[in-house]
């Protein structure tokens, strides 16, 4: 059993391997006019929406396995960004579901993948390649053309219809010098890393040896590749095996059939990566902000409050707010961290926000002022007397102020007006030049009554983020 075991899992890797194989290859064309044409097709395409089955059988004795893998591909190649699901089954049971996001920004590369959990929860994984050479093996436009150009005596055979189309499949066989540029990638380690799998081809070496058999459909009148299929046969070399004789008996893989089908052509304006996997990388806040920023638009910002956990929070959230127009000139947002919950509000406006968690609130808004930062916190002094509210004169002190930084705060006392009648509260009001004349300007306020074992830190927390002293009060400062 042990033997047959490892049997599947060295095919796994293998049939994992020739599906990243061949979504670098999809489709092709007919005769020498036709493949001229499919490639002319290909090279105008801004988008692609494709599909990968691959199906073989293990001889095993007196069970034979089946294995199946199937990957849906969504890619844009400018700039890159592409959305890969893939499902395997064995006997036809469903064994394990991955979905993957590549996105390329300012010749950056980060890629994202998730394994899913029984259908139920995915876990998130990201990684950050050094080069894009990672990701040729699913560049299916551009590694196409290596197929349109290589395949051997193409010849027209008998018209199908695929999708509602008629198409024309012709036959041809691929070398395999051609096939053991792609296999022998060096991009192909990189791009495991993201599934774990990389440590397991140090002892998986694949050989092909002849050419291989494949069939291409092209539209009939437009020449537009609709579907590709090749057939390899493969066999797996245990290299940590050091003598010959001590080498297992090798499988005999039969009837391994991969075929790429195109859907649609110029149909996607855009991949998104779900924002849970944006806060799954730790060490790459960075990128991870400039990504987001680069999803965001007027329809969604709103969505996008999740716990920084990329800047090592488990209490403060990253949320992003319009700025001003007149900000930029043009339609921009800016990054808010307030306490993570699900009161998150917006100003109708969109250029405040606030929330509240374990006895903290933020408020946040970008404030215009032609003087410096305690000009901001004045004006905001004042505004708050003017709602009539009680303050603690005792409690309230004098603007704090740094000109090397053009930061101010200050520190007021107060009684609230609650359900339950007065509360004490002490909040900072801080202001923090970020562009010109235009400053951050946050209300952070204490809520004694609620406070909890996290509030100690969630207010370490706010301090980092604010890169400010707050004080640590306790419920008994407050009676």
């Amino acid at each position: 059993m042990k033997q047959y075991n490892n049997t599947v899992n060295k095919f796994r890797i293998s049939a994992i391997l020739i599906l990243s194989l061949l979504l670098t290859g999809c489709g092709s064309t007919s005769a020498k006019n036709a493949f001229a044409k499919a490639r002319e097709y290909l090279q105008s395409t801004d988008s692609m929406c494709y599909s990968v089955a691959l199906h073989t059988g293990i001889p095993g004795g007196e069970h034979n396995l089946t294995i199946d893998i199937n990957a849906s591909i969504e890619y844009i190649p400018e700039p890159a960004q592409m959305k890969l699901e893939i499902s395997e089954s064995l006997d036809g049971e469903a064994y394990i579901s991955t979905v993957s996001y590549l996105m390329e920004e300012a010749n950056q590369y980060m890629l994202y993948t998730g394994l899913l959990d029984m259908g139920e929860q995915t876990f998130w994984r990201a990684s950050k390649p050094d080069n894009a050479e990672a990701f040729a093996l699913y560049n299916a436009m551009a590694n196409l053309d290596l197929y349109l150009s290589e395949l051997k005596s193409p010849r027209a055979k008998e018209e199908e219809l695929i999708d509602g189309e008629t198409t024309i499949r012709y036959d041809g066989t691929l070398p395999a010098d051609a096939l053991q540029k792609i296999i022998r990638y060096p991009g192909v380690p990189s791009v495991l890393e993201g599934t774990g799998l990389d440590s397991l081809i140090n002892w998986a070496e694949f050989l092909y040896t002849d050419d291989f058999p494949v069939s291409i459909w092209l539209t009939k009148d437009t020449c537009i590749p609709r579907q590709y299929r090749i057939y390899i046969p493969v066999t797996v070399h245990d290299s940590s095996f050091e003598e010959e004789s001590s080498k297992p008996e090798e499988p005999d893989v039969s009837s391994l059939e991969i075929t790429v089908s195109l859907h649609t052509f110029n149909s996607l304006d855009a991949i998104s990566v779900p924002r849970e996997a944006l806060s799954s990388i730790p060490e790459n806040a960075e990128e991870t902000t400039r990504i987001i920023q680069k999803e965001l638009t007027d329809a969604n910002y709103r969505s996008f409050f999740m716990p920084a956990n990329d800047r090592g929070y488990s209490y403060v959230g990253r949320a992003y707010c319009k700025a001003p127009r007149e900000m930029f000139g043009k339609e921009a947002f800016l990054t808010a961290y307030l306490p993570y919950s699900d009161n998150l509000i917006y100003s109708d406006d969109g250029e405040s926000l606030s929330s509240s968690a374990h006895g903290m609130q933020v408020y946040q808004s970008t404030v215009f002022s032609e003087d410096d930062a305690r000009a901001v916190v004045e004006q905001a002094f004042e505004e708050f007397q003017s709602t009539g509210i009680q303050l603690l004169e005792a409690e309230t002190g004098e603007i704090q102020y740094s000109p090397e930084y053009n930061i101010a705060y200050q520190q007021i006392a107060f009684y609230e007006d609650t359900k339950t009648g007065k509360k004490p509260r002490v909040a900072i009001l801080y202001a923090d030049c970020k562009q010109d004349d235009y400053y951050l300007y946050a209300q952070i306020t204490y809520i004694p009554e609620q406070f909890d074992d996290a509030y100690p830190v969630m207010l370490e927390e706010l301090q980092d983020a604010f890169s400010l002293t707050l004080p640590a009060f306790t419920q008994e400062d407050f009676h």
